[in-house]
């Protein structure tokens, strides 16, 4: 058991918090560094993203003309203006969600070896351990997705040479450098050192919303992963409430390996442990259920722009992809933001899903604990905790749809239909 102990960190999601941190956002507390000190860090980060996703829409309302260039560009300042909201909204809610991760790490959420014994420490480690691996992707494909993007920009740039283009015998001097993303710029960028300074600005910027975004779904999702392990906690005293009833009233008999089957009453000292092990699992349960609704209520707004966001997105990406031909590298890099698109929203729609069913599943559960050797007391408390698993917890995008596998394949097949009709319309 010392084992699993060691393996549950102090902060469950510490990694993608310290991420957040080193971001500018202390969900985690500061103790090492000045606030103003932090803070001004965090602002000089804020102003660099604001002044990227700026510059973005100016160059959009400028050329708006290139319906191509028009909808890349839109796909990119969706993109970013979604990472800008979900950083000020993680600032205006670090301190609720710092409350959020304490509350499941401490009191009746703390996994407890004498509740559910080593499977409780199993199911927590299981949900820290996904978190980590999920945001480890986002990561991942954030440096492929802009690495790549400024790479193909770096060699599309050599050879070159400003003054290349000739009309007749008149040299005609041309901006021919290609940046990673396109921005309005006050001034000529094509020159040294101009050039090279842009250019890390916005790869700087980019990977910088990236990780933004990353962590911030990672913190999210992660949360949502911890609900579920809750419910799955919750599952397992239902699972060994006799038996724990039988261990505590009767500690010096070893094996109850049978006592779940039989159909004698329990004794005394058995029925009031029963009765404890009944309340602690409906307290539990109602804990969970209110920590659920205050979530929803800071979250669903949130998860309504990511919806939103995502859907645009998607939508510019796939007339994107129908206008260009299948094996150019702007088809390869297009295809590939689609799917960093969707895994996002796949991981809401599957997480989401999951607490759903989990939590549903409990009444299930609760029907199968043999009822017949309790008293009158415990049934009618577990009976409560039954009639309230029947309406299954769930978490909204802005009230108006579920975060769930169904509502996933709705947008994946939307998306299907839109392209076959851009595809038809192109051809």
């Amino acid at each position: 058991m010392s084992k699993n102990l060691k393996e549950i960190p102090p902060v469950y999601l510490k990694v993608h918090l310290t991420v957040l941190q080193i971001l500018g956002i202390d969900i985690l507390p500061n103790e090492r560094i000045p606030q103003t000190l932090f803070y001004t860090y965090s602002v000089l980060l804020i102003a660099t993203m604001v002044v990227f996703t700026t510059a973005e829409c100016l160059d959009l309302v400028l050329n708006y003309e290139d319906i191509y260039k028009l909808t890349f560009g839109l796909c990119c300042c969706v993109t970013h203006v979604l990472g800008a909201a979900k950083m000020f909204l993680m600032l205006y809610l670090r301190k609720k969600l710092w409350g959020y991760f304490t509350t499941l790490e401490n009191g009746i959420f703390k996994p407890n070896p004498c509740r559910g014994g080593a499977e409780e420490f199993e199911i927590v480690t299981s949900a820290i351990n996904m978190c980590k691996r999920q945001g480890y992707v986002f990561y991942v494909l954030t440096v492929g997705v802009t690495g790549g993007q400024g790479l193909y920009a770096a060699l599309a740039n050599l050879p070159y040479d400003k003054h290349n283009y000739f009309d007749g015998n008149v040299t005609v001097v041309v901006n021919t450098k290609q940046m990673p993303y396109a921005t309005w710029t006050p001034f000529d960028y094509n020159d040294s050192p101009l050039y090279e300074i842009m250019f890390a600005f916005q790869i700087f910027s980019t990977t910088l919303y990236g990780f933004y975004i990353g962590a911030a779904d990672a913190v999210i999702c992660g949360f949502l992963m911890l609900i579920k392990a809750q419910f799955l906690i919750v599952k397992r005293e239902l699972e060994t409430l006799v038996e724990r009833a039988q261990r505590a009233g009767n500690p010096d008999r070893g094996d109850f390996g049978g006592g779940i089957n039989r159909i004698e009453m329990l004794d005394d000292g058995t029925q009031v442990f029963v009765e404890k092990c009944a309340n602690e699992c409906v307290y539990h349960h109602q804990e969970l259920i209110a920590l659920c609704e205050h979530a929803e209520e800071d979250f669903c707004y949130l998860m309504l722009l990511q919806f939103i966001s995502s859907l645009l997105i998607v939508c510019f990406q796939l007339f994107q992809l129908s206008t260009l031909s299948p094996g150019t590298f702007e088809f390869f890099s297009m295809a590939c933001f689609l799917l960093f698109i969707l895994f996002q929203l796949l991981c809401y729609c599957w997480h989401g899903n999951e607490v759903q069913f989990v939590s549903g599943e409990l009444s299930r559960y609760a029907f199968s604990i043999n009822w017949i050797i309790m008293r009158e007391s415990p049934k009618k408390t577990l009976l409560l905790l039954m009639m309230r698993a029947q309406r299954p917890c769930y978490f909204t995008a802005g009230k108006f749809s579920l975060l769930s596998l169904q509502t996933f394949m709705t947008v994946v097949r939307g998306a299907g239909s839109y392209f076959m009709f851009l595809k038809q319309m192109n051809t």
